[in-house]
């Protein structure tokens, strides 16, 4: 199982801060592909260009492989003030 997490204001346009997705050893872009499978009004939001990915909590900036037991993170830019 893949822990997904939204944050922000992905979360609101997600619906969902977090779900779990059963899947092994699969690619970065194939988890996202999973998830957009399901939901294709989702894929924008997430393959956003300034959308940063982080596994395990280190920020990632390649297609790198997911395992069974990851985190994953999608995190939108946020402005605070």
């Amino acid at each position: 199982m893949i822990t997904v997490l939204f944050f922000a204001g992905l979360k609101e346009t997600i619906g969902q801060g977090s779900m779990s997705v059963t899947l092994t050893d699969v690619k970065l872009s194939k988890l996202v592909e999973h998830i957009v499978s399901d939901q294709p009004s989702w894929r924008e939001a997430l393959t956003a260009e300034n959308i940063v990915v982080s596994v395990n909590q280190e920020i990632v900036r390649e297609d790198i492989l997911i395992s069974t037991g990851d985190e994953v993170a999608f995190l939108p830019p946020v402005t605070g003030g």
